[in-house]
């Protein structure tokens, strides 16, 4: 058997049913699938459960290309601690709060739908898809019933995280295997960026807010604590001994454990080394459908870009038609204004013209009218002198032999 054989068969034996796989992590409450997209960067195969169809329905479409890939498979189940088909209330406010519990899938009065939803042990599971190296649990209410599921099971999870659900907590993680633990805040995770050095997986750059779990196993941050000390850190920072919390205002705790101190070793690198190299087809057809996407897109841009080239070429045609109009109106109105000014000036001419005739005609007539006056005046005087009276009946003896 050559090398690249054995360390197939490794990684073929680390998968086979109700055995660890280090490379396998367990999602175990999805919603909207900020963590299994985390885990998939890392490089895991992902086993994602989630109770809520309509949620169901969007992952899929989501994580269609990780699901044919086979990195990640979707269960449209609950986890309880037995198998039985159960009533799950859908929180219509916010679907972070559905559960098979109504305490916490009708809390506040919010409005809520109920459906039936098909349900498995966790132990089936194990069965079905492996042990994971890490499992997360987020289910609303149903987290001590997958803790209540593991004591007396032969092999563990190396890695586990709850959200705190009151003081007994931490005694279930305890009471189901688990010696080692962290109480890990939730709401301000983007203080708590992965490292730079990242044991679990692949490393990702990644900022982390209150959607999502955060990072995990050797991941975290901080020392790890016994059972003693991790109870007293609970009692100090999330619940008192009465149960009351105690927290920030608005904050809530995951609590993570490890088995043992033996947990905290790396993972194996072979099986690492067979998962990155499985792995790298997948991500050259990544690489070959980012640039694909991208070519496609530029298509799409260079076609809208030409079609917007044709319309400004088609109103720069339509404007060029116009200026053309608009002159050859221009230079008609020109000539119509150069004629009206020519005539204009002609009929200037006409009048300056007739005003003279017309003053030479005044000048005349005064003339003459000054002429007239001198002669009535002198007939005036005529009339009026001796001379004409002395005459007046010689004018009256030719006035009658005129008449004869």
């Amino acid at each position: 058997m050559n090398r690249m054989n054995a360390v197939k068969e490794i990684f073929a034996s680390a998968q086979s049913p109700g055995r660890l796989d280090e490379t396998l992590v367990f999602d175990i409450g999805v919603n909207a699938g900020e963590d299994t997209s985390y885990y998939l960067q890392k490089g895991f195969r992902v086993v994602g459960v989630e109770a809520n169809p309509r949620i169901f329905a969007q992952l899929q479409v989501t994580f269609a290309q990780a699901i044919s890939e086979g990195r990640l498979t979707l269960l449209n189940i609950g986890i309880w601690n037995q198998p039985t088909t159960l009533p799950f209330y859908i929180n219509l406010h916010n679907d972070h709060w559905s559960s098979f519990d109504p305490v916490y899938g009708c809390r506040n009065n919010t409005r809520y739908d109920v459906i039936d939803v098909p349900c498995i042990g966790i132990r089936a599971l194990f069965e079905q898809h492996g042990i994971p190296r890490y499992m997360k649990v987020d289910i609303e209410g149903g987290d001590k019933l997958v803790l209540a599921d593991l004591p007396g099971l032969p092999c563990l999870p190396p890695f586990i995280s709850v959200e705190e659900f009151g003081n007994n907590t931490i005694p279930e993680l305890f009471k189901a295997g688990y010696r080692k633990f962290k109480v890990v805040p939730q709401l301000h995770k983007q203080l708590m960026p992965a490292g730079t050095i990242q044991l679990e997986g692949l490393h990702v750059e990644k900022s982390f807010h209150g959607t999502d779990s955060g990072p995990f196993g050797l991941d975290l941050a901080g020392d790890w604590l016994n059972y003693d000390q991790a109870l007293a850190d609970f009692r100090q920072r999330v619940r008192n001994e009465a149960g009351k919390g105690i927290g920030p205002p608005n904050e809530w705790f995951d609590v993570h454990a490890a088995v043992s101190d033996e947990a905290m070793a790396s993972s194996s690198q072979v099986q690492w080394l067979w998962t990155t190299i499985r792995n790298l087809p997948s991500a050259h057809d990544d690489q070959v459908r980012d640039y694909e996407g991208r070519l496609a897109e530029n298509a799409v841009r260079i076609s809208e870009l030409t079609a917007k080239l044709d319309d400004a070429e088609h109103m720069i045609g339509t404007l060029r038609q116009r200026v053309e109009e608009e002159g050859r109106v221009r230079r008609d109105s020109d000539g119509l204004l150069a004629s009206a000014r020519k005539e204009v000036n002609e009929e200037r001419q006409a009048r300056e013209s007739l005003e003279q005739r017309a003053r030479a005609q005044q000048q005349i007539i005064g003339d003459q009218a000054r002429q007239l006056d001198q002669t009535r005046a002198e007939l005036d005087a005529i009339v009026t002198s001796r001379t004409w009276r002395m005459l007046a009946p010689y004018r009256s003896i030719r006035r009658r032999l005129s008449a004869r």
